[in-house]
């Protein structure tokens, strides 16, 4: 993990406090990062990779934009195995988590 933003924290410091917590996480295999950047410099606008865990309901959720999804903006299919790789094991990871 790169970063863990406390978004229900930040809001309740600029006076819009919301019901519960939520955290953004950015996380990044910096293996699977390199083959990225290395190919085109401009896919690392999709970097590093963001999670949502929050409460709703007194339950814990998490979610993220799909990498799959995310690297079809740039219609380049010699990424799509990689962001694969990471959809799954982000998907493995948070489901385990929540």
């Amino acid at each position: 993990m790169l970063w863990d933003f406390n978004l229900s924290e930040t809001f309740e410091e600029k006076g819009q406090a919301i019901d519960g917590d939520y955290r953004i996480l950015e996380v990044c295999n910096p293996k699977e990062a390199k083959k990225v950047i290395n190919t085109h410099r401009e896919r690392g606008y999709f970097l590093p990779c963001k999670l949502a865990v929050f409460t709703k309901n007194g339950a814990t959720h998490g979610g993220m934009p799909k990498p799959t999804k995310l690297i079809e903006l740039i219609e380049d299919e010699s990424l799509q195995t990689v962001a694969r790789d990471v959809e799954t094991r982000l998907t493995r990871a948070i489901d385990q988590a929540v």
